[in-house]
């Protein structure tokens, strides 16, 4: 498959396993030990889950540089080449994402995608989720792949996937140390497994301002200088997402003027609840968009 024929379709590229990261592992989770703490990122709603995040790298640009390895990491390079038929690859962010022990994350998500000329700088997440499940702005979305790498042994934590499509059947990676899937999860859908045994829960009373850090014995759940939690390190699962821009060499951008007023004429009728662009992240205007064109997809069990 092309990036082409995936454009015009409900398909992804398909993705490539990675049997090992890096040579040592363990570095990995001292490194992310010693670079909290971490903040939950932004979510519609301000809802909060128990999964924390730092960027290590984006916009191009290093910001940890016992990182770079990883930032420009041959195999990640390799497979994202070969993906896409391309040898213009070039590292564009790199995540760290660290979960405590908490249920199965209830819906499977695509990645928050890229477009020339609107970014998560200038609108929210949420919204740029709803541009590229509409497909109505392929002719700018800037091309990515993404490979996700866990170093993380703990009970379960597994990461489920969606190659065929939200409708096809399901894949899963269960082994989580020192490995990777490099992915085109712009378009597959996937999500994170249960984090840990049955019993095992999440701190209460976290808020938006929960962060997550290491206090050189545990991983420590903190709000407002209140203790709400402690974990053992085995407990924490830790993935790193790195992303590339992929033989981006197109020059169409989008204003987000444009944006309403293709939304508008794609919706039915011209029925968009936001009357001019200033309305377009107001919360009538999210959740009609959000549910017409969704980032997020339930799971059935």
């Amino acid at each position: 498959m092309t990036i082409a024929e995936r454009r015009a379709g409900l398909a992804c590229l398909p993705p490539i396993t990675l049997d090992q990261v890096v040579d040592d592992p363990e570095a990995m989770r001292a490194l992310a030990r010693r670079s909290g703490p971490y903040e939950f990122p932004p979510r519609p709603g301000g809802f909060v889950w128990p999964t924390w995040h730092a960027r290590w790298a984006s916009g191009g640009a290093l910001h940890l540089d016992a990182a770079e390895p990883l930032f420009n990491h041959p195999a990640f390079i390799a497979a994202a080449a070969d993906m896409c038929g391309s040898n213009n690859v070039i590292p564009e962010a790199l995540n760290v994402n660290l979960g405590t022990p908490w249920i199965a994350q209830p819906v499977m998500h695509t990645d928050m995608p890229l477009f020339r000329g609107i970014d998560e700088e200038t609108v929210p997440g949420w919204f740029l989720q709803s541009m590229g499940t509409s497909r109505l702005f392929e002719a700018e979305r800037i091309n990515s792949i993404t490979a996700v790498a866990w170093f993380y042994e703990g009970e379960r934590g597994g990461f489920t996937f969606w190659p065929d499509g939200p409708a096809g059947e399901s894949q899963g990676q269960i082994d989580m140390w020192n490995t990777a899937i490099v992915g085109d999860n712009d378009f597959m859908y996937h999500r994170v497994e249960r984090i840990g045994p049955d019993a095992a829960t999440s701190p209460s009373a976290m808020t938006t301002a929960t962060v997550l850090d290491h206090d050189g014995d545990d991983w420590v759940v903190i709000d407002d200088g209140r203790e709400l939690g402690r974990f053992v390190d085995r407990d924490v699962r830790l993935s790193i997402s790195w992303r590339a821009t992929v033989n981006d060499d197109d020059d169409a951008s989008v204003s987000l003027a444009a944006v309403y007023d293709r939304m508008r004429t794609h919706l039915a009728d011209g029925d968009l609840i936001a009357t001019s662009v200033d309305d377009l992240f107001d919360e009538p205007s999210r959740q009609q968009l959000m549910h017409r064109w969704p980032g997020f997809l339930p799971v059935s069990t």
